[in-house]
């Protein structure tokens, strides 16, 4: 059995989000077209405002400076979306254990099979756990109070079909 305890803040979900753009297949392929698009749309904004269309040189340069802090800018959205959940700032005490996962926060407590998870990716530092597409749980290792890092990845990995370590 492995534990995890720690407290839900709006970092922990934001390395949650991070951890999650590293291992989705679609948003790492973003990554590279949205490079590819930064560099397209300052080509335009240049050969316009050469060609003396400063109005479409400007929506070109606004539209390359959106792609290029797009990240920034979903976090920000995401800090102010979250900021007031009455989930942000709980304890929450998670147990991998070979007949499931056990959930126990101060709001709320919930008991998952592993027939309840799809994925499961394991990092030097912790284990992403999927629950669906997009419906993710980050257990990072430094709040591990019980077991190790090798046991929780065994414990994952033995229950959960599609299982591996991030790239």
């Amino acid at each position: 059995m492995a534990t995890f305890e720690f407290v839900f803040t709006l970092e922990h979900l934001l390395e949650s989000f991070r951890r999650y753009r590293r291992v989705s297949r679609i948003l790492r392929w973003y990554a590279h077209v949205r490079i590819f698009a930064v560099v397209l749309l300052v080509a335009l904004a240049a050969m316009a405002s050469y060609s003396a269309v400063l109005p479409s040189a400007v929506v070109f340069l606004v539209l390359a400076l959106l792609l290029l802090f797009s990240r920034q800018l979903g976090e920000f959205v995401l800090r102010q979306q979250v900021r007031r959940s009455p989930f942000i700032d709980q304890r929450y005490v998670i147990h991998l254990r070979p007949d499931g996962v056990a959930i126990e926060g101060t709001l709320d407590s919930a008991k998952l099979a592993w027939a309840a998870f799809s994925q499961a990716r394991a990092f030097p530092d912790g284990l992403l756990l999927f629950t669906g597409p997009k419906i993710f749980r980050w257990l990072p290792f430094a709040a591990l109070v019980t077991g190790d890092a090798s046991t929780a990845n065994d414990i994952a990995f033995a229950n959960i079909k599609d299982s591996a370590e991030a790239r």
